[in-house]
C-alpha cells in the first residue's frame, strides 16, 4: 500500500486530486480485503494524513472513505452482495455469474458517477470560513 499511497501523491495534486485519492485508496483496500469496515479501518490512517496534506475536512474525509468503500464492495465479483444474488438465484434454481450481473449493477455504477461530478463540479465551502475551497 506504501507504493499505491506514492502513486497516489504523485498523480494527484490540489484538493480535488486528494478528494479522489483518498477514494482510490480506500477502493483498493476494498478489492484486497472484500470487507468494506476493514478497508475502512485500514486506510483510516492513511486517509487522514492525505486529508491533513490536501486540506480536506475530517467529515469530507469520512464521507470519501464510506462513499468509495462502497463502490468498490457493490462491483467486486467475490463481494459479500455478489454472493448473496448468487446463492439466492440459485435457490430459485437458476445458474447466473458475477460477470452476467456487473453490467447491471447500476447503483454503484452510477454513485461513483455522482461522487466524481461531486468532487470536480462542485465548489466546496469552509463552513469556518464561509471560503469556497478550489
Amino acid at each position: 500500500f506504501e507504493a499505491l499511497l506514492g502513486g497516489i501523491r504523485k498523480m494527484f495534486k490540489g484538493n480535488k486530486g486528494g478528494q479522489l485519492g483518498i477514494g482510490l485508496l480506500v477502493g483498493a483496500m476494498d478489492i484486497a480485503t472484500a470487507n468494506n469496515t476493514v478497508a475502512i479501518v485500514m486506510a483510516n490512517p492513511i486517509a487522514l494524513e492525505m486529508a491533513d496534506n490536501y486540506g480536506i475536512t475530517p467529515r469530507k474525509s469520512a464521507s470519501l472513505l464510506d462513499t468509495f468503500s462502497c463502490i468498490a464492495q457493490g462491483i467486486i465479483p467475490y463481494g459479500a452482495q455478489m454472493l448473496v444474488a448468487i446463492s439466492a438465484v440459485a435457490e430459485l434454481g437458476y445458474e447466473i455469474s458475477a460477470m452476467q450481473i456487473i453490467p447491471k449493477l447500476y447503483y454503484p455504477m452510477l454513485l461513483f458517477v455522482s461522487s466524481v461530478i461531486w468532487i470536480f463540479l462542485i465548489p466546496g465551502v469552509d463552513k469556518n470560513s464561509r471560503q469556497r475551497i478550489k
